[in-house]
């Protein structure tokens, strides 16, 4: 158990899918790492493992703005079912301890990387790794600087066609969004201002 806590800590883990993705693109990941880091660990640690649902299909076009708004919900709604576990645990016989989330990790790949980054910069921002760890920060195959252009025929079109097509998100994806971000300098993208300190 944890060194003297009247609580058991819990290192949440959130996992973040692609565009056009599905949460059941990580239950396999998310199966893994519940089979080897379930239960407590022997610094008295639990893993919990909340896979992203919200931003499935359709609701990747939204933006990475609105996707990271969305997976941040469903963390807030994660922390509250801890919470409500802690009053039933407190219930429980003698010798049951409370939870508390008192570690975070992110792991995204494609889009979800991208949403990734979004949300660690609000939780960031709102002062919330003041009393969480932070742990992990993992992204697979995520477009960190855009999609770059080069100089070829399917470059071009993917650059006319890609902010189209892909609504909000791909002009976010291929840096054309720079009507909607401010920052230091003026308009940028967001990709751009995400990189920002």
């Amino acid at each position: 158990m944890s060194s003297g806590e009247p609580f058991t800590q819990v290192h949440l883990l959130v996992c973040v899918h692609g565009m056009w993705g599905q949460p059941s693109h990580f239950a396999r990941f998310a199966e893994i790492v519940r089979e080897t880091y379930g239960g407590a660990n022997e610094s008295g640690v639990e893993m919990d493992v909340l896979v992203a649902e919200t931003n499935r299909e359709e609701n990747t076009y939204d933006g990475i703005d609105w996707g990271a708004e969305r997976v941040i919900e469903e963390a807030r709604k994660r922390f509250m079912q801890i919470k409500a576990r802690v009053a039933v645990i407190e219930t429980s016989p003698p010798g049951s301890r409370s939870r508390k989330v008192t570690r975070f990790s992110m792991v995204g790949y494609s889009l979800g990387g991208l949403v990734s980054r979004y949300v660690v910069g609000v939780f960031h921002a709102t002062s919330f790794f003041d009393s969480v760890e932070p742990v992990n920060f993992a992204t697979i195959a995520t477009p960190h600087l855009g999609l770059p252009r080069y100089k070829s025929i399917w470059s071009g079109v993917a650059h006319t066609l890609g902010p189209l097509l892909l609504s909000r998100t791909g002009r976010q994806f291929y840096a054309r969004d720079k009507e909607e971000w401010g920052g230091k300098g003026g308009k940028r993208a967001l990709v751009e201002v995400m990189s920002e300190k």
